[in-house]
């Protein structure tokens, strides 16, 4: 089961799941790939700092996910899709993803 997250009420949505989240880049082998990082969103942006590797990947192929994975006792992951820039303003590394869609996400019962 999917629920539809409007652009506008993505800052209060993902502020309930905290800072951390999982960004997922595409390497050049098509492989999907995964990375922990600390976000921050306002505005339809997802702004994050990314290591060597996944820097790469968003800047050859800049369409990427960001995951806020459920935590015990919720119910649903938080899954936003967008396009990654590099963020001229901020430090090596970092990157600002304008997001296209996003959705609450059942999680599995464990």
């Amino acid at each position: 089961m999917s629920i539809p997250v409007a652009p506008e009420e993505l800052p209060k949505v993902a502020h309930k799941y905290g800072r951390a989240a999982y960004i997922l880049t595409t390497g050049a082998d098509s492989r999907v790939r995964i990375t922990h990082c600390a976000v921050e969103v306002s505005n339809g942006l997802v702004g994050c700092k990314l290591g060597r590797g996944s820097s790469a990947n968003a800047m050859q192929r800049p369409g990427v996910s960001v995951l806020w994975a459920a935590t015990p006792g919720e119910p649903m992951s938080l899954i936003a899709d967008g396009t990654a820039r590099v963020d001229a303003a901020g430090e090596e590394g970092s990157f600002l993803i304008s997001v296209e869609s996003a959705m609450l996400h059942r999680a599995a019962p464990l």
